[in-house]
């Protein structure tokens, strides 16, 4: 039955209590091609200084390094190498240090695949110019950082 003192749309039924709001956060994003990346320039590195210790020659730098004379012949992935190839231990600290910061942030925005492309991209590039400017053997991540960093 109803009720003449009520408002339209109300019925005599008792209204049910609305479920409460819960608030979930979902972790961030872990910068997985990040910390891949400082993984495996640093393995690099080690190799680079096992096989300078145990073998007088450094062999990651011999076959990874961008030389003109041996991309001309053919070499091509020197285009690409150079960025987990270091000369010492200041060059891929500070270099390390700027991926790992700028490297997180980055990755969170952009994504794991834009971000490693990105990088990728940076760095080839990066030592394209430095395979046009200048005749000098060249290593080390600093490309890929400078031309990612610039964007954060």
């Amino acid at each position: 039955m109803s009720n003449f003192n009520q408002q339209p749309g109300q019925s005599d039924m008792p209204q049910q209590p609305q479920p409460q709001r819960v608030r979930v956060e979902l972790p961030a994003k872990k910068s997985i091609v990040t910390f891949i990346l400082l993984g495996l320039t640093i393995f690099i590195y080690l190799v680079q200084l096992g096989t300078k210790y145990f073998l007088g020659v450094d062999l990651a730098l011999s076959y990874l390094a961008k030389v003109n004379s041996l991309i001309i012949d053919g070499q091509l992935w020197r285009l690409i190498s150079p960025l987990l190839v270091h000369g010492s231990i200041t060059h891929i600290g500070f270099n390390m240090y700027a991926l790992y910061v700028f490297g997180q942030n980055l990755e969170y925005q952009y994504g794991h695949g834009r971000f490693l492309l990105l990088y990728l991209l940076s760095g080839f590039a990066g030592n394209v110019v430095s395979f046009v400017m200048s005749t000098n053997p060249s290593v080390g991540a600093s490309t890929a950082i400078f031309g990612t960093g610039w964007l954060t």
